[in-house]
């Protein structure tokens, strides 16, 4: 009120007075009579001149009236004129009701938690309803585990203003993003939950509030996985599987993968590379690899270790070693030099003397990277005679398999010498078709054939 002359009772002031001239007041600029009473001021007040906590100038009776010093900024009660009645209150003093001698809080006085920044105010001017506060508690320690997380059940809420107690989804609704919820399943951070009132006894404070906030971290994949080696350090998605995932969902594997270095191993530390997840039952998002373990095996390609097969003639001396092998299976950029120990040989052939069919199977072999897959070959001890068989290095005409085919040479097994042909070696030496078709030097008689 600029200038009074009438009476005010029950009345409070709580805005700033600012004048450009003179006589300013935190209630009424000038009072020039009547009466006050049952008031109080609380804005800030200023003024060239005649500046007061309740009045610029007051001429009125007054009682039980108060300014608040300290938001004011004014530690006079009037301008100019009589405080008499007129009391100053500091900030603490001015938010507690025993301050206010003369004011009825039965009926018409009240101080409401939350509201009127905690000054008294009219009671028609409170609301039908509990003004209150709410406080989220922390939440707990979180991974997707492919379930809703309930709020209620994580945040017990704290309330001020009430000793009651509110229940959620009856009194009150949780809210994130201006939408209500009840619970979040996904991973990620949830900030600024807040809560909604249902119930309308209560009314939230528009400050003295806490929200809450929620993270739900990613569940942490494993990667296993084997191939054969190939000479790279890469692995490919497909020769790699997922670790067991959250409530049996399923998620697919793309990109490629590396080791520290190309060798065989067990259990060797994977590098992701390109490896993404995607989307397969569950979403890609609320996994990640971090956290996990990522390994690879690599096992010994197989290398083909053939042995190479030999013939020759019956010479009565007992047949060892063999003909050589044949490598393999190498991959790009390896060689015969990738393969370490001694060759040596086994089977049937190691020995043999009569003639016949024998096995030559190689061994002794050994690589870090290859798995030698060994393959036999056959020698062949054969006997003299055979068509185009061969002696030593001369190869026998078709005349020699005629002339042991002959009458003349078979005629009488026990005759000590048939009559005989000869033939040259490659050396000039003669040697006999004697009876029983034994080759002897020539001049060598044989006395009997049994």
């Amino acid at each position: 009120s600029g200038y009074s002359a009438i009476s005010i009772s029950n009345s409070y002031a709580t805005g700033n007075v600012k004048a450009s001239s003179s006589y300013a007041g935190g209630l009424v600029g000038v009072a020039g009579g009547g009466t006050i009473s049952n008031a109080y001021a609380k804005g800030a007040v200023s003024a060239a001149s005649f500046a007061g906590g309740l009045a610029g100038y007051n001429g009125a009776i007054v009682s039980n009236a108060y300014w608040d010093k300290q938001t004011s900024g004014r530690v006079n009660a009037v301008g100019n004129g009589s405080s008499v009645g007129i009391t100053g209150l500091t900030t603490a003093q001015a938010l507690t009701q025993s301050s206010y001698t003369g004011f009825n809080f039965g009926t018409t006085w009240k101080i409401a938690a939350g509201q009127n920044a905690g000054y008294p105010q009219l009671q028609w001017q409170v609301p039908p309803y509990t003004l209150i506060t709410y406080t989220f508690s922390a939440a707990p320690s979180l991974t997707y585990n492919g379930t809703d997380r309930i709020l209620s059940t994580l945040f017990p809420l704290t309330f001020g203003g009430t000793t009651n107690t509110l229940v959620a989804g009856t009194d009150y609704t949780f809210s994130y993003g201006g939408s209500t919820v009840t619970s979040f399943r996904n991973a990620g951070t949830y900030s600024n939950i807040s809560i909604s009132l249902r119930n309308s006894s209560y009314q939230l404070a528009s400050t003295g509030n806490t929200n809450g906030s929620l993270t739900i971290d990613p569940y942490a994949v494993n990667l296993t996985g084997s191939r054969t080696y190939d000479g790279t350090v890469d692995v490919q998605a497909s020769s790699l599987a997922l670790g067991s995932l959250a409530g049996g969902e399923t998620l697919g594997l793309s990109g490629t993968g590396s080791l520290a270095d190309k060798n065989v191993g067990l259990s060797k530390t994977l590098s992701l590379g390109t490896l993404a997840l995607t989307d397969g039952t569950g979403l890609a998002s609320n996994y990640s690899f971090t956290g996990g373990t990522q390994t690879a095996d690599i096992t010994a390609r197989a290398l083909a270790v053939t042995a190479t097969g030999i013939s020759k003639f019956y010479d009565g001396v007992a047949y060892t070693g063999g003909n050589g092998v044949v490598l393999s299976g190498f991959v790009s950029g390896d060689s015969a030099a990738d393969v370490t120990g001694k060759l040596v040989y086994s089977g049937s052939s190691q020995g043999a003397v009569a003639p016949g069919q024998y096995v030559i199977t190689p061994g002794g072999l050994a690589s870090q990277n290859y798995a030698p897959n060994y393959v036999s070959a056959n020698l062949a001890v054969n006997l003299v005679g055979q068509s185009n068989a061969a002696l030593g290095s001369v190869e026998l005409v078709a005349a020699y398999e005629s002339m042991l085919q002959s009458e003349s040479a078979l005629v009488n097994p026990r005759v000590s010498q048939q009559p005989e042909a000869a033939l040259r070696r490659e050396d000039n030496s003669l040697v006999a078709i004697v009876n029983c078709g034994v080759l002897l030097p020539k001049g060598v008689t044989l006395t009997a054939c049994d």
